[in-house]
């Protein structure tokens, strides 16, 4: 190798070396809280209301040991970073965003429109669109202090609850990133899940109740949990949950279908006056709880694939019909529809549509093997 070469590498390695950089010791780390839920409320005079629950970490370089505390703060200002300003003149840690769990927005904020918070969610380089968003019902000063003994951070225990949303296909889950999106893309509407405090046994909890629908970024309606599960077949967003139906053996008892995939296939078409919207269901099952006596045969078999597919026809319809009527488009039918028929004008395709469920149900074990698989 040259000597020119030789110099050549050994500046290209000082040059590498000084640009990796940490923490030099835990000193650094022991400066900043990490926010681990973001909070915003709207006061009388409509000003944004900032808390910020955070993670402070705590590292000791003699014990090797590591503690946190979790930390509230509290902003006011007439924008959501004026607000988030008035956090840091009263930290006096550097106040991290980047493992940030989730954003809630009380009920009066989405009622108030979220217009003027969103531009600043979206432009912040820290706060970054993976977190899920919520619309919580309720005292906001009372959830900051609420006792989980779960999981002691608000936003730690909400990621925990949208996990597990795999196991109820009732519960509505909702990311920034698409509220983002479906904010500006068809009917401009979107569905937050709703949360709120509800007291279980001897202790209060922070629980999943339904969704907040937002159009135009103002909160209209909410759908509750009895409508989830229909509303996520219809919109494709079921992956496992159960089906309750009648046991045939015995009318008074009921048999627990276990979800264990689903595919909802959406056809569009329209014939100039009229659009005719087509949702092919496809459900694959398990028998998980049969309460009494069960025959396991394939009259029964063929009885219970039957009742399914009415029980989800029949309550996908009336979904379908209560939001119909009230002229909120959560399907997302002008998005589908522009999709199929860029060129045609429709201001709102739902006051024009009628639905045609086509569900299918196999129940693994059956005789009848259908294509729901």
């Amino acid at each position: 190798m040259s000597k020119f070469k030789k110099v050549f590498s050994f500046f290209i390695i000082v040059i590498f070396s000084l640009s990796f950089y940490g923490c030099f010791s835990y000193r650094d780390i022991n400066k900043i809280v990490f926010v681990t839920s973001v909070l915003y409320d709207v006061d009388n005079d409509g000003k944004v209301v900032t808390y910020l629950e955070c993670f402070k970490p705590y590292r000791s370089s003699s014990s090797a040991s590591e503690k946190g505390q979790r930390l509230i703060f509290r902003g006011i200002g007439k924008t959501a970073l004026e607000a988030s300003r008035d956090i840091n003149l009263s930290s006096s840690y550097i106040i991290n965003y980047t493992q940030n769990k989730a954003i809630i927005f009380t009920s009066k904020v989405a009622e108030y429109g979220l217009t003027n918070y969103v531009d600043f969610i979206n432009r912040d380089q820290e706060l970054i669109v993976r977190p899920n968003v919520y619309v919580f019902f309720g005292d906001p000063e009372k959830l900051m202090k609420l006792k989980i003994k779960d999981e002691e951070y608000i936003g730690l225990n909400l990621n925990f609850l949208i996990e597990n949303i795999g196991v109820s296909s009732r519960a509505l889950k909702s990311t920034l990133n698409d509220y983002l999106v479906k904010r500006k893309s068809g009917s401009k509407i979107a569905v937050l899940t709703a949360i709120e405090i509800k007291k279980q046994d001897v202790e209060e909890r922070l629980t999943i109740s339904g969704g907040a629908i937002l159009q135009n970024d103002k909160m209209v309606e909410r759908i509750n949990v009895a409508q989830g599960q229909a509303y996520n077949f219809l919109t494709n967003k079921v992956r496992k949950g159960t089906l309750e139906i009648t046991n045939p053996d015995n009318p008074e008892k009921f048999v627990t279908l276990e979800i264990l995939k689903n595919i909802t296939k959406t056809e569009i078409h329209y014939d100039g006056k009229n659009i005719n919207l087509v949702k092919k269901i496809y459900v694959k099952t398990s028998i998980a709880e049969a309460q009494g006596d069960l025959s396991f045969n394939s009259t029964n078999f063929q009885k219970l694939q039957k009742s399914a597919e009415a029980n989800i026809k029949k309550y996908t319809e009336i979904i379908f019909d209560e939001f119909k009527k009230k002229e909120l488009d959560i399907f997302e039918i002008k998005e589908d529809f522009y999709r199929k028929y860029p060129k045609v004008k429709i201001n709102n395709p739902i006051d024009i549509t009628n639905l045609k469920i086509e569900p299918q149900v196999y129940i693994e074990g059956s005789s009848n093997i259908n294509n729901a698989t």
